[in-house]
């Protein structure tokens, strides 16, 4: 959960994200929760610290006490080491620890209408118990939150009266994913002012299940996304924008992105006026985890003042002053000039051993040029400044964004593996394969597989990764397919701010 804050770059856990921002106050350290909660064996680690933030917003909504006692003991047993669930677990009493099994895990909830006032529950997926959750429903100015034990794999429910809306999981607490028959999905969209702020941050997940389980057409999820992302409250912002990063990534074609990137600035900007281009005394942490992309967004859409800002800026950071802004400035310099000047002072200043804030932005900015050859020079380079793990991430992440950097880390990894594997901890070898989650086409499934054929497969956690690796390049295909035409059509049309 305290990725959100330290790497603004990583997915949001939309489940947890509620539930972090009410307790930021008396929470333990960030890095610790962040440590204690990673799941190095996995093959996505991502997904996984998802499920375990979901199933840490049902303990705190039931037994909060146990979840207040179990994590500073938690903490201090594994201070400054990778811990797993099965650990935290340990330190709940036997109650609570039900609530978080050994291995989490996620049940999808069909919601079938048998008639207006009555519900059918299905439940699908591996479950490990029951899961308490309360639907809330609305009508006109009615609104009725009911409470529902899924204690088996279908469950009948009641109504008061026949609902115009229905959220499945009130407060977004249950640790469930859900489906609404597409009627009733549009329904809920279209009261989105009606729902709490916890369910909208959590809405935009359920809209790309939805997407991806082929119950919302493309141009129907994005403009869901968008209108969500135009709203007033921040959390829910950054969790549309992030599935609007990976909507323009995975399925919209190089043709059609800045036809996106215009439609996405107009949408955020009421949020970029609020959050602005530098960081602030007075920042939240939504805030400074969602200022990057909104940088990202203005950038690719040539906002006026913001490249010539940013490079203006960088100056300064280069030379001592107001290094606060670094993070934002080196690496957006790096995209917007991206000539062997930019990058030689880079690499002059990350070889002057800088401070640790400094040194990380200077990380992220070889990762930020789009030249191919400084791409590849700034890998290499990686490897002689000794790059800590979280370094390579935050290095290797922006690259694999993109086409061209995708091919230059694949080279990276087929040239210099040996090498990599003497640099790297097992843990991050494992997450190589991830770096081509974002390949859309045949051609590159074919490369990335080649590129992890054996014996390299045969390495810890490799096999599994390989092989998640694979099935979301299969989904980034079929969707891409499925979704071109939609998307065009919908770029095509004058930019509009989402309904």
């Amino acid at each position: 959960i305290g990725t959100l804050v330290s790497m603004p770059q990583a997915p949001v856990f939309e489940a947890g994200l509620a539930l972090w921002l009410a307790h930021q106050a008396s929470a333990p350290s960030r890095l610790a929760i962040e440590r204690a909660l990673d799941r190095p064996e996995q093959a996505d680690p991502e997904a996984k610290a998802a499920l375990i933030a979901q199933r840490l917003a049902a303990l705190e909504a039931h037994t909060p006490r146990a979840l207040a006692d179990a994590l500073p003991r938690f903490l201090r047993r594994h201070a400054h080491q990778a811990a797993t669930v099965r650990d935290l677990r340990a330190c709940l009493d036997p109650t609570a620890a039900a609530l978080l099994p050994v291995e989490p895990a996620t049940p999808v909830v069909h919601v079938e209408t048998i008639d207006p006032t009555r519900l059918r529950l299905i439940r699908q997926g591996t479950n490990s118990g029951a899961v308490p959750l309360r639907l809330r429903i609305g009508q006109g100015a009615r609104v009725r939150t009911i409470p529902v034990l899924l204690d088996a794999d279908v469950t009948e429910v009641d109504l008061p009266w026949p609902p115009t809306w229905l959220h499945p999981n009130a407060d977004a607490l249950a640790p469930i994913r859900w489906r609404l028959p597409t009627p009733d999905l549009r329904a809920l969209l279209a009261h989105v002012d009606r729902l709490t702020a916890p369910e909208r941050a959590a809405l935009p997940g359920q809209i790309w299940g939805h997407f991806v389980a082929d119950q919302l057409p493309a141009d129907a999820t994005l403009d869901a996304l968008l209108g969500i992302a135009h709203g007033p409250d921040l959390s829910a912002v950054l969790t549309a924008v992030f599935r609007l990063r990976v909507l323009a990534r995975r399925l919209v074609s190089e043709s059609h992105r800045p036809a996106l990137a215009q439609v996405m600035a107009q949408t955020l900007a009421p949020t970029w006026a609020r959050v602005g281009l530098w960081p602030r005394d007075d920042d939240t942490p939504v805030a400074a985890a969602l200022r990057p992309w909104l940088v990202e967004a203005m950038i690719e859409a040539r906002v006026e003042g913001v490249a010539g800002a940013v490079v203006a800026q960088a100056g300064r950071v280069l030379e001592g002053h107001d290094l606060e802004r670094a993070a934002i400035a080196l690496p957006w310099m790096a995209r917007v000039a991206g000539d062997r000047r930019t990058f030689d002072a880079i690499d002059q200043a990350l070889a002057a051993n800088p401070a640790p804030a400094l040194r990380s932005a200077l990380i992220s900015a070889f990762g930020h040029f789009v030249d191919p050859a400084l791409i590849a020079q700034g890998l290499d380079r990686a490897l002689n400044h000794g790059l800590h793990r979280r370094e390579w991430l935050a290095l290797m992440r922006p690259i694999a964004q993109r086409r061209d950097g995708r091919d230059q880390l694949r080279a990276l990894i087929e040239r210099r593996f040996e090498q990599l594997v003497s640099h790297l901890s097992p843990p991050l070898l494992a997450r190589l394969p991830s770096l081509g989650h974002d390949a859309r086409t045949a051609s590159e499934r074919s490369a990335w597989a080649t590129t992890f054929a054996a014996p390299r497969v045969r390495l810890p956690g490799i096999p599994a990764a390989v092989t998640c690796m694979l099935t979301t390049i299969d989904a980034n295909i079929r969707l891409a397919a499925q979704a071109s035409a939609s998307l065009r059509a919908r770029l095509a049309r004058a930019p509009t701010r989402g309904r």
